[in-house]
């Protein structure tokens, strides 16, 4: 029997019918899966002998510890790399629709492909997907002459992406901007209070962005931001006594000498240090507050 008239859609449909009682890698179903994702996926980080848009990145992440591959998988070079971009473009999706932090893996990127048949490759949030990754890259390819063989945690590839998300919220000048960026992303690689674990859940890839927006971007001074990133002993002493020594996101009193001082808008998205917009707040609270503005401004 020939089948002559049907859709790319329908010939992935019958492939994945097919090859089903052979043991194609969880990557490979997904590839084959009806619908525009898996080709934009492909495009992005390559399949086969074709190399991807982003293939730099990709090829700087580090593989280790994922385990054995069969020399059938070694055929094609980039099924990894579609993997991780699948897991990016969870991730930006999530967040652009208010969802939090997600789970990455295999069942949500199932979903991805599940869910997105119709997903618009020259929609707004697909170009902004391909404008991360390209700022992305340009950052790790920033790394220092004697780093330039060294791989790059997927973690941090991870909390660099949803950083440089943030910035496009902002009013800096991400081209100014990114020179900065790199400076601080490429401290020592070796930091013990870095989170380690899964990259995979969502508690740790949210662990994992706190820890970069508090230590590794911490020291980041861009024009275009307020440069007085810190308040002042004297705004301090006025926003103690306006909350009358309660936490301005949980509002429950704070012993004294144990408060932060928290941006109600953060700084990073422009917001002033200024009376208006500070609060004391308790450390486990400082914490939630940078969590909790993940939904509201970014």
């Amino acid at each position: 029997m020939v089948i002559d008239e049907v859709s790319d859609d329908e010939v992935r449909d019958l492939f994945i019918r097919l090859q089903s009682g052979t043991p194609l890698t969880a990557q490979q179903v997904r590839d084959a899966w009806p619908g525009s994702i898996g080709p934009f996926i492909e495009r992005l980080a390559g399949k086969g002998t074709r190399q991807g848009a982003f293939t730099a990145l990709f090829a700087a992440i580090d593989r280790r510890g994922r385990g054995s591959r069969s020399d059938d998988e070694y055929d094609d070079p980039f099924l990894e790399a579609r993997q991780t971009c699948a897991q990016l473009l969870t991730l930006l999706l999530a967040k652009e629709r208010g969802r939090g932090y997600p789970s990455l893996r295999g069942t949500l990127l199932n979903d991805l492909y599940h869910e997105n048949t119709d997903f618009d490759t020259q929609s707004s949030t697909a170009r902004k997907f391909e404008e991360l990754l390209a700022l992305t890259e340009k950052v790790v390819e920033m790394r220092p002459v004697d780093r330039k063989r060294k791989a790059v945690r997927k973690s941090r590839v991870f909390s660099l992406f949803l950083f440089l998300r943030t910035l496009t919220f902002s009013p800096v000048n991400l081209d100014r901007s990114i020179p900065h960026v790199a400076d601080l992303f490429w401290l020592d690689e070796h930091d013990p209070t870095e989170p380690l674990g899964t990259v995979t859940t969502a508690e740790n890839i949210e662990n994992h962005y706190l820890w970069m927006l508090q230590t590794r971007m911490a020291g980041l001074n861009l024009p275009e931001l307020d440069r007085n990133r810190l308040f002042s002993i004297d705004q301090k002493s006025e926003l103690w006594a306006r909350f009358a020594g309660k936490c301005g996101i949980c509002s429950e009193e704070i012993s004294p000498g144990e408060e932060e001082y928290d941006h109600v808008k953060p700084w990073i998205l422009g917001g002033p240090t200024s009376l208006e917009n500070g609060r004391p707040v308790h450390a486990r609270c400082h914490r939630r507050g940078l969590a909790r503005s993940a939904f509201r401004y970014r």
